[in-house]
């Protein structure tokens, strides 16, 4: 998406779960809340957000 950072949609809970970690990271990245070099989380946390 041009011009800015797409909106936060959930990721579709019929998803295989490595197929929503991609998708909340790829949303993650496009708005900026991980940084270039930035470690990611465990995957335990990835799939699992608190």
């Amino acid at each position: 998406m041009a011009g800015g950072a797409a909106p936060h949609r959930p990721a579709d809970p019929g998803l295989p779960p490595y197929r929503r970690t991609a998708a909340d990271l790829r949303q993650q990245i496009l708005s900026e809340r991980l940084k270039p070099g930035e470690r990611l989380p465990p995957l335990r946390l990835l799939q699992h957000p608190a």
